[in-house]
């Protein structure tokens, strides 16, 4: 009698999300946001996006990936505490193939995921890498932002995140947000998920929220506040971008003439040089005409040179 309690115990190990979570910080610095890419991880509940859970009731995490990987799964609570979901000692497999659906916690793992704690919203975060990070389950508390700051910064683990959220208790009153953009078509992640390009609608919860803007290789993140009711405006104009290197356009008179980069041939005219910022020596040959030598220094944009090459007597 007492085995058979004691197995029933083990096979009943409730995981409650409590407060006392550690490793606290703003949104935007908890939240993963990933380069858009087609490396790609999707995320629900067992509920849909923005459900309300009661006190205790299980939470089922699914998440399916477009290229196998190490997933990891936090939890964050209103007050920005992450904690580690997955793995755990229970689950201590997370690599996760792709195409597949990997339900958390699977239905063989002897444990369940219930919600207690203070009322509010829950973001579950999914992150997918390419390589397993080992300290993981060695510290299940370690700090989110850490985590970030890791992932963002490396240039040899492939990865991606995604989010969903959910209540705790009641639903809280909501606002209009509408996400404007100089130019428009710029892919926008909220809270850590994609929601489209510019200009997006969309309906928000009271508080505050992290917004990520991608454009042309370009990275802004804007935190703001929804206020119940209320509708709020997140905007942004993107400078145009400066070239990296020089668009030459070279015209001469007559065309046809060869043109030889620091000695080396490049074409002929007319003709567009890509040249990286500096100075250059350009020459120009052609048959029945003077050679002519010239300098020039060569600036991030475009530039035109137009030369009258002189006849051979």
């Amino acid at each position: 009698m007492e085995q058979k309690v004691l197995v029933l115990v083990l096979y009943t190990v409730l995981l409650l999300l409590l407060l006392g979570f550690t490793g606290s910080g703003d949104l935007g610095e908890m939240v993963l946001t990933p380069e858009p890419s087609d490396f790609q991880a999707a995320v629900w509940l067992n509920k849909p996006q923005g459900a309300v859970y009661t006190a205790d009731e299980e939470l089922y995490v699914f998440l399916k990936l477009s290229e196998s990987a190490y997933v990891y799964v936090y939890i964050i609570d209103p007050y920005g505490k992450a904690r580690l979901l997955f793995p755990n000692k229970y689950e201590e497999n997370n690599y996760v193939s792709a195409g597949s659906v990997r339900r958390i916690p699977d239905i063989l793992s002897g444990y369940s995921l219930g919600t207690s704690g203070m009322p509010g919203r829950r973001i579950i975060q999914v992150i997918a890498t390419s390589e397993k990070l080992a300290y993981f389950l060695s510290n299940s508390v370690i700090s989110l932002s850490r985590i970030k700051k890791l992932l963002e910064e490396s240039e040899e683990i492939r990865w991606t995140s995604s989010t969903t959220y959910f209540y705790v208790g009641s639903k809280p009153q909501m606002g209009v947000v509408r996400f404007l953009t100089d130019p428009s078509n710029v892919t926008i992640y909220v809270d850590g998920r994609y929601v489209g390009t510019t200009p997006v609608v969309m309906e928000l919860d009271e508080g505050r929220h992290i917004a990520v803007f991608y454009h042309e290789g370009a990275r802004v993140s804007r935190s703001f506040e929804v206020r119940p009711g209320a509708a709020t405006v997140v905007e942004f104009a993107f400078k145009p971008r400066v070239p990296d290197e020089a668009s030459i356009i070279l015209e001469t008179n007559p065309k046809e003439a060869m043109v030889f980069v620091n000695g080396e041939y490049r074409g002929k005219t007319p003709m567009v040089l890509r040249l990286k910022p500096g100075n250059w020596e350009l020459t120009f040959v052609k048959e029945g005409y003077h050679t002519l030598v010239l300098s020039i220094t060569a600036e991030r944009g475009e530039q035109t040179i137009s030369i009258d090459l002189t006849e051979l007597e």
